[in-house]
């Protein structure tokens, strides 16, 4: 039994160098001729975690100012859909039953009976645990997946204590005995550990698809179902939907009162291991650059593979001559200086002017709730990296005139 719960290693470091990167920014701090308040980090992180209250709060003040912006006659301001929004507010305030079907289905089209009443539940990856943390009482999860607990910037720390086991082969037997009724597992589970958990009774719902965000809210939504937490899950999904919406809205207003008549900024976004690499415009990165709206540089080569990450040479990102760099790492100051050393890096564009951005790699990569954090900090160097290019246009007409 020792080995029956070892699932694939956990590649993110315990120790993470996050001083430089846009996560410990609170908020953007937009003009004083903006009819709204900046959206904060902090309060999305908070709610993201399982306030709900918070989540219905942030949603009416959005749509309060979404209606503000459109009365100004910006274009492109959406809102959640009435229905809604009138959903997210009751289920707060009148605890409306969100109404639960007889079958939930998986990703194998195996089908699983809501009323059995589960209790107990395993989450084997991250996505999972990341919503029964926010959704569930601590009591009813079985153990975290290993290496959860050391991302104390991210999940919350009080509700991880009060789960008391981990997933790996050391608390196997002690996991044994407390049976879980579910298991959340992923397609790529190991065979053998997915075997043993159905010889002991324990329920498989496997979780294939999570490459955009209505694959992970329709996730959030099955799960919500399992776990008797369907309220929970709805708002959840709709915060994330309104989350989305709320800086798109920010982003139209700042375009709109930073235009200078320039071409647009060149982004690219890199990943670092052994080598640079750039995400496939199919993966969770991808379709967030792309609601942003910023175009990848090689779009050919996105369609050669279907890999998430593709490799890229330096002598590429020389041609390829971005204004503004945005990586991904969790050692933001070793990246900063390994940059400014590279002889060739060391003359781009955006290095000269400063523009470099770094962001958490565990917040960009995850494929839960927390990638609305991943969408906001990609939102504020857009936006930041826009108005220091404004500022420059500005000046350079300042000193012409």
């Amino acid at each position: 039994m020792g080995w029956w719960f070892v699932s694939f290693k956990n590649s993110y470091p315990i120790s993470f160098d996050l001083t430089e990167t846009v996560s410990n920014v609170e908020s953007f701090q937009q003009s004083d001729s903006f009819p709204f308040s900046p959206i904060d980090r902090n309060l999305l992180h908070k709610a993201l975690q399982g306030d709900f209250v918070l989540m219905a709060r942030l949603i009416s003040d959005w749509d309060v100012e979404a209606q503000i912006l459109q009365s100004q006659g910006i274009e492109g301001i959406q809102r959640l859909p009435h229905t809604d929004f009138l959903q997210s507010q009751l289920i707060i305030r009148e605890k409306k039953p969100v109404l639960s079907p007889e079958l939930v289905v998986d990703d194998n089209n195996t089908s699983f009976r809501v009323k059995e009443g589960y209790q107990k539940f395993l989450p084997q990856t991250f996505m999972a645990a990341s919503f029964l943390l926010a959704a569930s009482p601590p009591e009813q999860i079985a153990a975290l997946p290993q290496g959860m607990r050391d991302q104390t910037h991210l999940y919350p720390q009080e509700r991880m204590k009060q789960v008391s086991l981990d997933i790996n082969r050391l608390n196997a037997e002690k996991l044994y005995m407390v049976r879980p009724d579910i298991a959340f597992v992923a397609h790529y589970s190991h065979p053998a550990t997915l075997h043993a958990l159905e010889q002991q009774g324990v329920q498989l719902f496997t979780i294939k698809n999570v490459e955009t965000i209505e694959d992970i809210t329709k996730a959030f939504t099955r799960m919500g179902h399992l776990i008797n937490r369907p309220q929970e899950a709805e708002l959840l999904k709709l915060f994330m939907e309104a989350s989305f919406l709320a800086i798109d809205n920010h982003l139209m207003a700042i375009k709109k009162e930073n235009r200078s008549g320039k071409d647009p900024l060149r982004f690219l976004y890199l990943n670092y291991y052994s080598q640079f690499s750039i995400p496939h415009s199919t993966s969770l990165t991808g379709h967030l650059l792309k609601r942003l709206g910023i175009d990848p540089l090689i779009p050919d080569f996105h369609r050669e593979t279907q890999q998430w990450k593709l490799p890229i040479a330096q002598e590429q990102i020389v041609n390829l001559n971005p204004d503004v760099l945005i990586i991904s790492t969790t050692q933001a100051a070793g990246m900063r200086q390994l940059i400014q050393n590279n002889s060739a890096l060391s003359q781009l564009p955006a290095v000269r002017k400063n523009q470099i951005y770094f962001v958490d790699e565990i917040v960009q990569e995850s494929p839960s709730q927390y990638l609305v954090l991943a969408y906001y900090d990609l939102f504020y160097i857009m936006a930041e990296a826009n108005r220091e290019e404004q500022t420059l246009f500005v000046q350079g007409d300042a000193l012409h005139d």
